[in-house]
Order: C-alpha cells, then structure tokens, then sequence
C-alpha cells in the first residue's frame, strides 16, 4: 500500500504507526515538475497498490478537475487527499485540511467570537471555511493582496478584507478571540520572520494558531506565549488532517490505526509542551 505525499513529516508519521500496528503502510514522498501532473496521476490511478494519496501546493486546486469530489471540496477549491475507489479505480476528492483547523480549534474550547486571519490563499479558504462552520459572530482576513480577500468573498461574503499592514493597529484596538496565520511566514528557513504584530497587539488576542509546523515553536508562537496567549501548535493540525486522511481511505485495520495515530498525537503533543 503506498500513499503518496511531498511532507517528509507524514511519511515520519505513517511509518511510525506502520511500526506500532504492524500494519503495511508505505507512504512516500515525491515531487514533479507541473508539466507531469497529468502523467502522475493517471499513473498512481494504474498502480493498484495505490488506494489513495495526498496533494500538497501548488497543485491542491488543480487536482479538483482530475477527481469526483465531495462539498467540502465545493467550497474549499481545493483538493488535499485522494482515494482510489472500486474497480473503475475512481479518483474521490476530499478537502482534510479544514478538519486541521476545525478540530483544534475545537478542542481548545474556541469556537465563536471575532477571528482575525492572515492569508488569503489556498489555506485560508480551508481555514475560514472551518470557522465559518463554527459559527464564528466576525472573520476578518488580513492579506498583503486586497484582490485576492475579495476573491475569497465570493465563496465566503460575510468575510472583511484588510491590508496586512492594518493588522497590528486592528488587534491593538479591537483585539480578537483566535489569530490564525495560514500563511507559511516563519517557516523553515526563515524562522526569523514574523507576521507584522507586536507584543503589544497580541495582549488583546485570547487564543493564536499557527499553521506553519516547520518549526514547531515559530517566532509568532513564541511572542503569543510572552503575551500570554493560549497558542495552538501547526504540528497539531498536521495530525488532525492525517486522522481525517486515514478515515477515508482503505486501510487494514482501520480503528487499530486510527487509534495508533490518536496516541501518537497524544504523546507529541505533550512532548513539545514539556519542551518549553
């Protein structure tokens, strides 16, 4: 069984629970130039050991013309995790990434009020789609390109688009309940990078989310701590998407795995909390 992915942290995670279950999960990773894309598909859509895959940028909106996908998929535009279904081998669309929002969010007890959001891409689209089921009273999306917010207001108009320079005034004035950033500021390498926002404006914050996972403990999750922030762990929503991704496909003992990758979660969690 292979299920394929360009997140060297999956595959991290699918072998270890290969190895807790002595259940046969292979799930590797590639890359391919865009010119391939159609290639690649069509040629994990032959290989019978292939019961699903994973999509990741730039290729998650693309994908939505090559499967038959659900709403969620729909609303999002966005394609994330494939399975390969039936005979026919039909290629089933599904957009996971939500879930890795929804359900931390969730867990952490934040679930409505105002939240502010920094991005407009495709994450952000999973990200207020998520909240907008949460029932959230404001969603106000912060992005350098207003176009790109506006873009996002066809799907989702009750949204408000600010510029990204609007956003440390906007928190230091009004404050939030949650702060999510979807964009990839502060990833490895550059881990010195930082959302524009100062301490300051993140006193008024209850509750920041950082998508980014590479590193775990990025800068905007460390001045949320100093400004006493409840902060939610980017690794978190990798998990959660993983355990929606395992839910949909075909795997052999399906709740051993799910179960597995449960308590994986668990004890990583509990390891970077204790990492302080």
């Amino acid at each position: 069984m292979k299920e394929k992915s360009g997140t060297s942290k999956s595959r991290e995670i699918f072998k270890k629970i290969s190895g807790l279950t002595s259940v046969e999960i292979e799930y590797e990773n590639f890359s391919f130039p865009e010119r391939y894309f159609g290639k690649v598909i069509e040629a994990l859509k032959r290989d019978e050991d292939v019961i699903g895959f994973n999509v990741t940028m730039p290729y998650k909106v693309k994908m939505v013309d090559y499967v038959k996908g659900d709403y969620d998929v729909s609303v999002c535009g966005a394609v994330n995790c494939v399975k390969i279904a039936g005979k026919e081998r039909i290629l089933m669309g599904f957009n996971t990434d939500w879930h890795g929002i929804y359900n931390p969010l969730s867990y952490s007890g934040v679930n409505n009020g105002v939240c502010c959001m920094a991005g407009a891409g495709g994450a952000a689209r999973s990200a207020v789609y998520a909240c907008t089921n949460m029932k959230f009273d404001e969603i106000h999306i912060f992005n350098r390109s207003r176009e790109r917010v506006l873009e996002l207001k066809k799907t989702f108009d009750s949204i408000v688009a600010h510029d990204i320079s609007e956003l440390d005034e906007y928190l230091r004035i009004f404050g939030c309940d949650v702060l999510i950033n979807t964009t990839s500021v502060g990833m490895v390498p550059n881990t010195e990078e930082c959302l524009p926002i100062g301490l300051s404006a993140l006193k008024n914050v209850s509750t920041v989310f950082d998508a980014v996972y590479k590193p775990c403990r990025t800068k905007l999750l460390k001045m949320a701590e100093e400004s006493g922030c409840e902060i939610i762990y980017g690794i978190e929503m990798l998990y959660e998407q993983h355990i929606e991704n395992i839910k949909i496909w075909d795997i052999p003992k399906k709740d051993k795995v799910l179960n597995a990758i449960t308590n994986l979660k668990k004890e990583e969690m509990e390891s970077i909390r204790e990492d302080k």
